[in-house]
């Protein structure tokens, strides 16, 4: 895996516990801590015109980030991380409700 993708596959995890996050006490993880990531990484294999809208989405979420806070997503606020992920629903509306969409299925098809 190269550089690149492992990036990609954290900021993704980290994405999904954003839209889908870890109950207060623990009990239910996120999104992202579920392996939801990993579930669509193995649909979009098989969609490649659609895995490019992915990492199209994907690089806008860096780029506003690393904006706000050079370190990346990750290292934002809540409120930053919200206001990253609002931007790009609004700038990139169909990658962000395919993106919602796969969260909710894989987060809540288990």
């Amino acid at each position: 895996m190269s550089r690149e993708e492992d990036g990609n596959r954290i900021l993704l995890r980290e994405v999904l516990d954003e839209i889908i996050p870890p109950s207060d006490d623990g009990s239910f993880p996120g999104a992202g801590e579920l392996g939801v990531g990993e579930r669509i990484e193995a649909a979009l294999a098989e969609r490649p015109d659609v895995a490019d809208i992915l990492q199209r989405g994907l690089a806008s979420i860096r780029d506003l980030a690393e904006r706000r806070n050079p370190s990346g997503f990750g290292d934002l606020s809540k409120s930053e991380r919200v206001a990253v992920l609002r931007e790009v629903e609004t700038t990139e509306p169909a990658f962000f409700g395919a993106l919602v969409m796969q969260a909710y299925f894989g987060y809540y098809s288990d």
